[in-house]
């Protein structure tokens, strides 16, 4: 009987070794079949674990959305894989010189921030926004930016042969025959009111020492105008100027057209008044004439106080009133309604 034991006892090892070995053989066999796709799969979960670290470059989005013409801003640029050193532009199918950017700068891999010059004259459109990466990789964002309407700058032309005037000119930036004061020259800006919604007042303004101009290193910064009063009384001053309701979005002069309107004068470095008013007041019982404006163009205005003695323009804040006479022109930078 023990030798019966014995030999099962020797069989069943003997089963089992080869069990095993049977066991270990397939699962070789298994592992020798199927490693080529499972090396597949491994590179390829690699490869899909790179690609999702990094941004796809793309350009989805700005803000603003719009800027008018004739400004100045910043815009800032939303996508994905921008890096340092990316530079954007403005295209306008396909020319990028209508739209300036002046400068960009890197926020991170998602946003930039675009410095842009919106000229005068930029054409009305919508316009698709450009990031190049260093080594030339480029992201569009199709029409995602739109120049609108802006309000036109315009030159003030004040007569050099001026002896007659109350309003005179500081006699720089001649033409040979007037005084030229140009929007961003020397300190000067100027503004016609009259296509947004926002503003729509129809004024014509300009300044003659803006402190947000970059030109103030100009060697006669600011200008100014000279005021000289009947008494013989005369001083330079800068001045902050405003003709009133001439033209915007409801109302236009018709060309060869003359109405009358007020027109306010800042003198600001005067001693003897702060301002110069012509036309109705407010504030004061002493009530000055309105000037003449006559449109001679669809870009040109003339303006000139009506003849002496109804020329009088009101020293503010309170008054007195001075036979004060101003003969000057306006030019729009694009013609108008």
């Amino acid at each position: 009987m023990s030798g019966i034991r014995t030999e099962r006892r020797r069989v069943g090892q003997s089963a089992g070794r080869s069990g095993v070995g049977l066991l270990l053989a397939a699962m070789l066999g298994a592992c020798q079949v199927d490693s080529p796709t499972t090396t597949r799969v491994e590179v390829r979960a690699a490869s899909l674990g790179k690609g999702a670290g990094t941004n796809a470059l793309g350009v989805t989005s700005t803000l603003p959305t719009s800027a008018r013409q004739d400004t100045t801003l910043d815009v800032n640029i939303y996508g994905s894989g921008f890096t340092s050193g990316a530079a954007a532009t403005w295209s306008l199918a396909g020319d990028t010189t209508k739209v300036h950017v002046q400068s960009t700068k890197f926020v991170n891999q998602g946003q930039l921030v675009a410095r842009l010059l919106v000229p005068a004259a930029a054409p009305i459109a919508s316009y698709d926004v450009v990031v190049m990466l260093i080594g030339g990789k480029k992201g569009v964002g199709a029409e995602l930016f739109a120049v609108t309407v802006g309000d036109p700058s315009a030159t003030y032309l004040f007569p050099l042969n001026n002896t007659s005037l109350g309003i005179q000119s500081d006699g720089l930036f001649s033409d040979g025959t007037y005084s030229v004061y140009a929007n961003t020259v020397c300190g000067v800006t100027t503004r016609i009111y009259a296509t947004t919604e926002a503003s729509n007042s129809g004024d014509m303004m300009f300044q003659t020492f803006a402190p947000r101009t970059k030109d103030q290193r100009c060697a006669v910064y600011p200008r100014r105008i000279r005021v000289t009063f009947p008494d013989g009384f005369s001083e330079l001053t800068y001045s902050t100027t405003n003709l009133q309701r001439v033209e915007n979005t409801t109302f236009q002069i018709p060309v060869g057209a003359t109405v009358k309107r007020q027109l306010n004068m800042g003198t600001g470095e005067s001693v003897r008044c702060s301002g110069i008013r012509w036309g109705a007041n407010t504030g004061s019982a002493v009530v000055g004439d309105s000037v003449l404006v006559t449109r001679t163009a669809l870009d040109t205005w003339h303006v000139q106080t009506q003849p002496a003695p109804n020329n009088h323009g009101v020293c503010m804040p309170s008054g007195p009133a001075y036979n004060l006479s101003v003969d000057f022109w306006v030019v729009s930078a694009r013609p108008l309604p």
